[in-house]
Formats: C-alpha cells, structure tokens, sequence
C-alpha cells in the first residue's frame, strides 16, 4: 500500500511539474499585440462599409452581381446577380481599399445555386 501511495506522489509531482512548465512556456498574447500594418478583419466594421449600388466581384476580381440592399444590422447583403437576387453573409464580404467595391469568397456559380432571397 505505502508503495501505491509513493508512486502516486511521485506520479504526481512529475506530472505536476511538467504542467506548470508548460504554462509557463505559453506565450502572452497581452505582450505580442498584433501588429499595426495587419490588423484583424473586423466583420462589423466590414458590414459597416458595405452599400446598396456597390459592384460585386470574385477573388479573381471578375464582376459577379451589384448589393441591392444592406440589412439594418449588416448582417445580410442582397446581391442581384443576372436579375436573381440572393443573400450573403456580411462575413462572405470584404470591401476593397479604395472602398469601391465588394469582394466575396463565393464564386458566381455558387450564387446562382442559390435559392432567390424573399423580397423584404
């Protein structure tokens, strides 16, 4: 018995140890703050910039639809393409630099597979 309970201890303090080691070794998000040339995609500040009139493109950068409309909390863009008019998420959305246009991760084919949006 009192060997179960020894090996037990030491199982424990070598285990212990290493866990605290480990810890220790995690690096601090708090001092490696992200750098100010690559900041996060922000999704609501994205949605923010997103406007009914805007051109729509793919990541190749070829013309998929125009938005039509930008729901009230951003969250969900009506996009025509060839007179369909179908929903995206704002996340599926980025607006270029120049704040021009609208950039999606969809391809055209993926959006014409969608179901048409119900008119609001």
């Amino acid at each position: 018995m009192q060997r179960a309970v020894t090996f037990g201890a030491a199982f424990a303090l070598a285990f212990g140890g290493l866990a605290a080691q480990a810890a220790a070794q995690q690096p601090d998000p708090a001092a490696n703050p992200p750098s100010a040339g690559a900041p996060a995609k922000d999704t609501a500040d994205e949605a923010g910039k997103l406007k009914a009139g805007m051109v729509v493109k793919d990541q190749a950068g070829a013309t998929i639809g125009r938005i039509t409309d930008v729901s009230a909390t951003g969250a969900g863009v009506d996009v025509n393409v060839e007179g369909k008019t179908v929903t995206l998420s704002a996340s599926d959305l980025s607006v270029n630099a120049s704040g021009t246009e609208a950039v999606t991760t969809k391809t055209k084919a993926e959006l014409q597979a969608r179901p048409a949006s119900k008119p609001h």
